[in-house]
């Protein structure tokens, strides 16, 4: 089957798209520290969470919040965490940087690993585009398996499918 449980890690600094007032209202990108915004988010003065202690329950602390704002930087912090593919208009910067560690406790950043060998001496992501690409690719093989293997294929993929196909490769 497929992996479901994953720990996210605040590993790297994201860039941050936002509406920048002092630039006419004009979208702009900064670049933010994640475990610092959550720190300084957690130690607030509103909504004090003890997070350094590892008998706390973090999970409990949060649900006890009721500030708003708490929730809404919260959930802007977590997409920024999810966010893999970083990229600054106008310029070269443009990589990929995962939130889950492999077994060696090591992050995946393309720009650490630009052109070098993974696993089983395939070669990894050298950019977003590239991987965009790449699994594009990869869907189509999959589409034309579905094809061979039936009469009547259903030609969409279920997430449920994809991540099957992409974990088994």
């Amino acid at each position: 089957d497929t992996k479901t449980k994953w720990t996210l890690c605040t590993y790297g600094e994201r860039i941050e798209k936002f509406i920048n007032p002092d630039k006419n209202n004009q979208w702009d990108e900064r670049e933010i520290c994640l475990t610092g915004e959550f720190k300084a988010l957690f130690e607030s003065e509103k909504c004090y969470i003890d997070y350094s202690n590892k008998d706390a329950d973090l999970k409990k602390a949060i649900c006890q919040q009721n500030d708003k704002q708490f929730f809404e930087k919260m959930l802007h912090l977590f997409k920024l965490t999810l966010q893999m593919r970083n990229s600054k208009s106008g310029t070269e910067t443009d990589f990929m940087l995962s939130p889950v560690s492999d077994g060696r406790g090591e992050f995946f950043d393309s720009r650490e690993y630009n052109g070098k060998e993974g696993v089983q001496g395939k070669k990894l992501p050298e950019n977003a585009d590239a991987n965009g690409a790449y699994n594009i690719a990869r869907k189509g093989l999959l589409l034309i398996k579905k094809i061979k293997e039936s009469e009547e294929p259903k030609l969409t993929i279920t997430n449920r499918e994809w991540m099957q196909f992409a974990q088994n490769k």
